[in-house]
């Protein structure tokens, strides 16, 4: 657990969905993200390396704050999938409050614990392991303390023997949730290309939903981008910004 007394705004905003079978983890993501000074710019948000695929959502860049950079750092090291998911958590929630300092309380709260819901960073790690999908959700929480916020993490498993099931590391609307357990609930078992067409169904329901705010307002854009981590290993299904990675 470590306190944190104050932030500056992050850059912040995405569609992130993970969609968890027993045959693969599909991820869907928009491409937008919406910028510390202002304005945005379109971005993969669905990442890989050495084997592994990870993710963010929430309060995740800032000028020297970047969880995706953060977790391809703790990749580089040692030890099993696990492991690795524990030292991203804990570098992300260093990072955080070594970057951002103090400015005032009542901004900080309304930032870390209204503005992402208490849980300022969430994410997730997958990679095959004996030849099996395997992952974890990673998350950085955030709670009122008497002069500030307190930060912890936990780092849950996916369950990749259950129902299928679609997880939300950051969900805008209520229709899109409602949508993706009345998909879910009818595919038990779902064969890979079902998983990859309802990942793109609920990426672009979200972002014809966005479209309806003002553009100040909305929190994702396009394209979508879809990525499939099965036995055959990762690759983009549909690739969308992040056809141009380098």
């Amino acid at each position: 657990m470590l306190f944190l007394a104050a932030i500056p705004r992050p850059a912040a905003a995405t569609t992130l969905i993970v969609l968890v079978s027993h045959r693969a983890i599909v991820i869907g993501a928009d491409s937008m993200r919406t910028l510390a000074a202002g304005g945005t710019e379109a971005v993969c948000k669905i990442h890989d390396r050495d084997g592994v695929v990870y993710g963010f959502a929430g309060a995740v860049s800032a000028d020297q704050f970047d969880a995706a950079a953060i977790a391809a750092r703790e990749l580089g090291g040692g030890g099993d999938l696990a492991q690795k998911a524990r030292r991203i958590a804990d570098s992300l929630q260093t990072g955080l409050v070594e970057h951002f300092r103090s400015r005032r309380i009542e901004g900080t709260r309304r930032e870390l614990i209204d503005g992402h819901r208490g849980r300022p960073v969430t994410g997730f790690i997958a990679a095959l392991v004996d030849g099996k999908p395997q992952g974890f959700l990673v998350l950085v929480l955030a709670e009122p303390a008497a002069d500030g916020v307190t930060l912890t993490t936990k780092v849950d498993p996916l369950d990749t023997l259950g129902p299928d099931r679609a997880i939300f590391l950051s969900s805008q609307h209520r229709d899109v949730i409602a949508r993706a357990n009345q998909t879910m609930s009818g595919k038990a078992r779902a064969a890979v290309p079902e998983l990859v067409s309802a990942a793109g169904d609920l990426v672009r329901l979200d972002l014809s939903l966005e479209e309806g705010r003002r553009t100040a307002d909305r929190r994702s854009g396009p394209p979508a981008s879809v990525a499939v981590l099965d036995q055959d290993g990762f690759r983009f299904a549909v690739p969308g910004v992040c056809a141009a990675r380098p």
